[in-house]
């Protein structure tokens, strides 16, 4: 063991609650993300808890608690084969659809990273597993020095765009005039088509939790009929779905942690956003736009562009897309950062004759794709936040 740290566990309960630490560590990790944060974590565990096992931990530096996090277990089947899996946080993979996590790590405070990634490392690799999952994480010295100490016998990796839009950058100025002619003259033609139809376009903010909970809604019944539309499963169907939004949203209001939001004119509701903040950051998760037979209109240009305008002139600094490269995401920002999403498979007799006999199988069948597509086996972590425009 090459760290100073003092090392604590405790076993996942029956209904979780956090351990006290979690709060405080949080509250002192500024850039920590909301889906690490108690209300998201507590959410989450209400829901999908049940089919979990796992442990607590923290490590402790002259009696400070300096870093923690949740280890999840779950059996995941391949096929015939079961494949006890390791996950970190609640970016965990469900029996059903379930919500999505980014910028997920451990919590630790600045100077620790690289004893705490060992530390863990030595953890995780003492437990028994088949498959470890790193989901929804930014690469860094963390997570390179996390899976550099796993016994493993091959990690796949897939990346993900999250573009985001600096809004300090155009600060005392339309953030239209920001963005492409081509973009811009879309929202204009929009803006004008839609205000043609029933009067100027207006932006509101839930102001009370019972409107919030009313717009979030409204925001499933839209999200939904969109994906019905394109023959894909809508994920606000599921009960614990839903009910998983309306209890982060619950959590986070008090906080001043969540906005939802609508554009719209006078006779009818063209967009609401469910935005989760922290720290002057905007994590933009679900969203739900009218459909538009004229491929003019297009709802969700135009709401994205009345909130990244408003947040703006709010004084927040980002207004964060998250993963997944969409269209309407292009046309919003050119920047964006990469979200990695990792499976580690344990180093074994067993695994090694395994990926070797689906090696040579994709050699035999390269029309098939290479073993281990992102759709087979790394699973699908939770829905994908918001739908194109």
């Amino acid at each position: 063991m090459g760290h100073d740290l003092v090392q604590k566990t405790s076993p996942l309960q029956p209904a979780p609650t956090l351990p006290e630490w979690w709060g405080a560590l949080y509250g002192a990790c500024p850039g920590a993300s909301i889906f690490v944060s108690p209300g998201w974590i507590q959410s989450w565990l209400d829901v999908y808890a049940d089919a979990f096992t796992g442990q607590w931990v923290h490590w402790e530096k002259a009696g400070q608690v300096v870093g923690g996090c949740l280890l999840l277990k779950r059996t995941v089947w391949w096929r015939f084969i079961p494949l006890p899996t390791v996950f970190v946080n609640v970016a965990a993979e469900t029996a059903q659809l379930s919500p999505w996590s980014e910028y997920n790590e451990p919590l630790f405070l600045a100077g620790h990273e690289e004893a705490i990634a060992q530390a863990l490392g030595e953890l995780i690799s003492g437990t028994g597993w088949a498959r470890f999952e790193l989901w929804g994480y930014l690469p860094n010295s963390f997570s390179q020095r996390l899976l550099a100490a796993l016994p493993t016998t091959t990690v796949q990796s897939r990346e993900e765009r999250a573009p985001y839009i600096d809004l300090a950058a155009f600060r005392g100025k339309e953030y239209e005039s920001t963005i492409s002619s081509r973009t811009r003259s879309q929202i204009r033609r929009c803006r004008r088509m839609y205000e043609e139809q029933s009067g100027p376009i207006e932006l509101e903010f839930a102001r009370t939790l019972e409107e919030a909970l009313d717009f979030l809604k409204q925001l499933a019944s839209m999200h939904n009929a969109i994906w019905r539309s394109r023959g894909e499963t809508p994920s606000f169907e599921v009960p614990e779905f839903q009910t998983f939004h309306e209890a982060a949203v619950r959590r986070l209001w008090p906080e001043g942690a969540v906005d939802l939001l609508r554009v719209r004119n006078r006779d009818k509701v063209i967009g609401y956003l469910l935005n989760f903040k922290r720290n002057g950051k905007i994590f933009c998760y679900q969203s739900g736009f009218v459909q538009e037979e004229d491929p003019h209109l297009k709802p969700g240009l135009l709401t994205h562009s009345c909130a990244i305008s408003e947040y703006g002139r709010q004084g927040f600094g980002e207004y964060d897309l998250l993963g997944g490269d969409s269209r309407y995401k292009r046309s919003l920002t050119k920047v964006h950062r990469t979200i990695v999403f990792s499976t580690c498979y344990r180093d074994s007799m067993y695994a090694r004759a395994l990926w070797a006999g689906r090696q040579l199988k994709a050699r035999l069948k390269p029309e098939s794709g290479a073993p281990g597509s992102s759709e087979e086996e790394l699973g699908e972590a939770g829905a994908r936040s918001g739908a194109d425009s």
